[in-house]
């Protein structure tokens, strides 16, 4: 999460004005522990600031609903770690999330762009 929130700042991205909320309901909130729930809560959260702040130049005929089911799809995979015990998995994920929500919204050599600059604050975080 940490790593998504350093991506922001330089980008100088504003708190988005809400969180699009997970249009998905499959029941893995009763395998998650409150700890793991506040992560997927916060992880979502930094996913949807970096959005909120890359939307401005926005095109396509729909870059919220895109986003929406990216951020959906992110939490589920987020879960999904989480259920299997595989919290530390979660960092080297990070890169792809931040393609595919910045995807719809810059194009394809930005969001490449924000992703390789994702990895390599993964690798410098995993390194400390």
């Amino acid at each position: 999460m940490r790593v998504v929130y350093r991506l922001c700042g330089p980008l100088a991205l504003p708190e988005p004005e809400e969180i699009p909320e997970a249009g998905l309901s499959f029941g893995a909130h009763e395998l998650l522990s409150r700890r793991d729930e506040a992560l997927v809560a916060e992880l979502r959260k930094a996913l949807a600031r970096l959005a909120a702040g890359l939307g401005g130049s926005a095109t396509g005929p729909d870059p919220a609903g895109a986003v929406r089911a990216t951020l959906d799809s992110a939490e589920m995979l987020i879960r999904g770690e989480l259920i299997r015990g595989n919290e530390a998995g979660l960092a080297k994920l990070m890169p792809s999330f931040v393609y595919l929500v910045a995807l719809p919204l810059v194009g394809q050599d930005r969001a490449l762009r924000l992703s390789e600059r994702t990895e390599a604050l993964v690798d410098e975080e995993l390194r400390r």
